[in-house]
């Protein structure tokens, strides 16, 4: 496995509230990715991000061994995902500076040929291969929720004035509910993390063709943050690719 990321605070924003921790470990047959988009006032975003990043990340490395059950790497995402859930959420209580905040999760844990990712929010999995792009996730916001009722188009969806409204986040809550997904993975396909600051500049299409018609991986995730860039990057911008 190899492991490209790249994070930028975009053309608007003051600060980066996304945050990015990667590890691929001995043999190349086991990696720990952690994506997170902060939200909050002044420097809360940062905080919620870091905290639940950091925590769920340094769980995950803990809780390698050499052979790992899709049970139990469940288990492992979850378990970390709540702790952290509960770690800001008690942070955002200590500091009114802090109330409210929280920050959407990817974490992606990778055994050999089984990976197990987890989601919070609105930030983004793809799997790629020679199919083409699919989503993993599904995103917790408004928007999913409408476009699931034929509410929305999803032309429509892309200019809705609430299209960044998230239901569901770490921290927000006394406690969360993690979506989680069994990936088979197979050698020379790749799993693309990203936040929204990336997928709501440049559309599937475009990151399955700098990925896969672009014969230079290593810059990958430079070009995909360059074209947010030119469309005006109005958020932090993230992206992981893992290629296994």
């Amino acid at each position: 496995m190899k492991i490209w990321n790249k994070t930028d605070r975009g053309k608007v924003r003051p600060v980066n509230q996304d945050y990015v921790l990667t590890d691929v470990y001995p043999d190349d047959l086991q990696a720990v990715v952690v994506v997170c988009d902060g939200m909050g006032g002044a420097n809360a975003g940062n905080i919620a991000s870091k905290l639940a990043a950091e925590h769920i990340s340094d769980r995950l490395r803990a809780a390698l061994r050499g052979r790992m059950s899709a049970a139990y790497m469940r288990e492992v995402l979850d378990s970390s995902i709540r702790e952290a859930n509960e770690l800001v959420y008690n942070a955002s209580l200590k500091d009114p500076a802090c109330q409210g905040m929280g920050t959407t999760v990817v974490a992606l844990l990778c055994n050999g040929d089984r990976g197990m990712l987890a989601n919070v929010g609105d930030s983004r999995a793809y799997l790629i291969n020679d199919d083409g792009i699919s989503r993993i996730t599904r995103d917790h916001s408004l928007v999913e929720e409408m476009l699931s009722r034929g509410e929305l188009t999803r032309e429509e969806a892309k200019v809705y004035p609430n299209r960044n409204l998230i239901t569901r986040a770490v921290g927000t809550e006394a406690d969360v509910k993690t979506d989680l997904f069994e990936i088979p993975l197979y050698k020379d396909e790749y799993i693309l993390i990203c936040t929204d600051g990336l997928t709501n500049c440049v559309d599937e299409q475009e990151i399955l063709y700098e990925v896969t018609n672009v014969d230079d991986t290593d810059s990958c995730c430079d070009r995909l943050i360059d074209i947010a860039m030119q469309r005006g990057a109005p958020d932090n911008v993230s992206v992981v690719l893992l290629k296994i």
